[in-house]
């Protein structure tokens, strides 16, 4: 369940979208899924990474979706802009989420991810291309004899 809305101002158009189910940890609880706000082509918030391709994702009755699809939502600050009515490009700096910790490694990201993608547009499907630029950090354990 949701909201989204928008106007138009004298300086460009401001949206924004609050989106969420009860498919929170362990699939109890609630869970945010989009809050964002949009002014020109400005988005900050958490929604669809900018590396994935949600429009690709195909429908299953799986409520988790499909296997291996890149449908990952993320809180970011992105810019996309139209270069014609054919080819749309975005670049976005997103949070990291990769933490992994075990009693032999410990694994993380120090700094943000930066995304890229460029889309074409075609009449009938499109092509899109990504790219993401990761950082980890990796602690070993020390031992001492």
């Amino acid at each position: 369940m949701g909201i989204q809305g928008g106007n138009k101002t004298d300086y460009g158009p401001v949206n924004f979208k609050i989106e969420g189910d009860f498919r929170g940890n362990n699939s109890v609880g609630f869970r945010i899924r989009h809050a964002y706000g949009q002014f020109n082509n400005v988005l900050a918030g958490q929604t669809w990474s900018v590396f994935g391709d949600p429009f690709v994702i195909p429908w299953t009755v799986d409520v988790d979706g499909p296997n291996s699809s890149v449908s990952t939502r993320a809180v970011q600050v992105r810019y996309s802009e139209l270069l014609n009515e054919n080819i749309r490009w975005m670049v976005g700096i997103e949070a990291p989420e990769i933490d992994i910790s075990s009693d032999t490694i410990a694994i993380f990201q120090g700094a943000p991810d930066v995304d890229g993608r460029i889309k074409y547009m075609a009449k009938k499907g499109h092509l899109q291309a990504g790219k993401s630029l990761l950082t980890f950090q990796y602690l070993l354990p020390v031992v001492i004899i």
